[in-house]
Formats: C-alpha cells, structure tokens, sequence
C-alpha cells in the first residue's frame, strides 16, 4: 500500500486520545460474504443461505419472480399484521467470519410500500442490521444502517460499521420491527473493506500521543507516515461516527480499537 503524506499546519487540538503506529496492513479479499445475496436459488418458496423469521402469524415471505432488481428472483415480505412491540419480521444472512477492527461495508437493494408504524415509539420501521457476535455466539453490538418508513421505488442502501473488540461473526438482516408494509429484497452484498493492520513492533520508533500535551504546535513543514493504526478510548456514539467518517477518507488509512 501506498504511504500516507500528512501535511500538518499550526495547532493540532482534540479531545480524543489517539496512538499512532507504524504497521503493516494485510489487503481484504474484495469478496461477497453473504452467500445467495441475490436470492437467485433456493427450494420452494424460500432462497437458500437465509433465515426467516415471523413473529405474527399470518405475514408472508414469498420468493418471487415477478419484482425484482437484478437477476431472476428477490425476496417479498409482506407484514400484514405489525409484529408485537420490539419484534420483527424479517430475513437474516448467514454468519460470516469478521476479524475484530475490520471495517465491514455492506450494500442491499430495496423497494418498499407502505411501511407505516402505528405507534409512538420512534425506532420501530424498516431496519437493515448488522450485528457482531463473540466466540461464543453471543451479542456484542448491532448498527441499524437504515431505519426508514412510507414507500420507495428500488434503490441501494449502503452503511458499514467497525467490528467491536471480541467480534469473530456477525450477520446481515433486513427487518421490519412492529409495523406493517411490503418490502423486496435483492442483490445483498457485505464485504471487509480494511482489516486490522499487524503492528511491526520493532519498526515502532516514537509512537505519537495526541493530545500531549492537550495542545501541539508542529513547527515543521510535512513529516510522514506509513500506515496508521489508531486506538482511542471509551467514546460517545457521535464521536465515534465521526472518527471512522474521517478513518474512511481516501488519504488516511485509519483503524480504531474502541474500549
């Protein structure tokens, strides 16, 4: 990989405490770790690699031919009656092995109509998930990458999130959370945009806190960097989002440990 050229200009001043690392970073295979994501096969009315779930009965899944993306197939969901509070209707990928720091991004294409939550509670509509689990199977941590209502037409939703400390699986699902509406489902696509960089310890001259103090004055023109690995401490969720927005930008490789 390319090294990173960062040019530094008059006071670097930030709440947020952060260790720079020289290191090394390993390439992700650029593959689709949801298997089926285009609902293409399956047996007779439900597409392989994929869990359904209902907890009203009486709402539909139906894998059809008729409306879809791309390909020959997509997959309906047709809540009718709106699940109970705090549950959904919904399809689920399979587990796909996820190391911990990756940056995972994910793709789906969706059309909806009438989604409608006739309650008060604000999170309840239509949700695209991913969810890391521990070595064990258990819940570490889940991002809603949309939560959305009413109708559209076919369009891409995208969002990614950074695997947490103690990540070995996670998932992608696509839910509709106590309401009711139609939803299509097709061409789901998840991949590890950056994996964890391994640190080259004995390459690790001087690494460089910030803030130390609080507020610095670099007097020199540019200094250099190979790639960046980041530790920061325990943040809030806004925070947070904005450290892996910048973490995404193309001059910076960044790669954040969250404790």
């Amino acid at each position: 990989m390319d090294r990173t050229h960062a040019y530094l200009n008059g006071i670097i001043s930030t709440t947020v405490c952060i260790v720079l690392l020289t290191a090394k970073v390993g390439c992700a295979a650029d593959e689709n770790l949801v298997l089926n994501g285009g609902f293409e096969t399956g047996a007779g009315n439900a597409p392989a690699s994929w869990t359904l779930t209902d907890a009203v009965q009486g709402n539909l899944f139906d894998w059809i031919t008729d409306e879809r993306h791309s390909g020959n197939r997509s997959l309906r969901m047709n809540s009718v009656n709106p699940p109970p509070p705090g549950h959904s209707m919904g399809i689920t990928s399979n587990s796909f092995e996820v190391h911990a720091y990756s940056r995972v991004e994910v793709s789906v294409w969706l059309k909806a109509t009438d989604v409608v939550n006739n309650s008060d509670v604000s999170w309840y509509g239509l949700r695209v998930t991913l969810t890391a689990y521990d070595e064990s199977g258990g819940k570490i941590e889940h991002r809603d990458l949309m939560n959305t209502r009413g109708s559209f037409s076919w369009k891409k939703i995208r969002g990614g999130m950074t695997a947490p400390e103690r990540t070995r699986t996670m998932d992608l699902s696509i839910k509709l959370t106590t309401v009711t509406g139609v939803v299509w489902v097709d061409d789901a696509r998840v991949h590890v945009a950056q994996e964890l960089p391994e640190v080259d310890l004995p390459a690790v001259e001087a690494p460089v806190l910030i803030p130390h103090p609080w507020q610095l004055k670099l007097t020199m023109g540019t200094f250099e960097l190979n790639d960046v690995g980041v530790i920061a401490g325990p943040l809030n969720p806004t925070v947070r989002q904005e450290i892996e927005s910048f973490a995404s930008l193309k001059e910076f490789v960044g790669y954040f440990r969250f404790r």
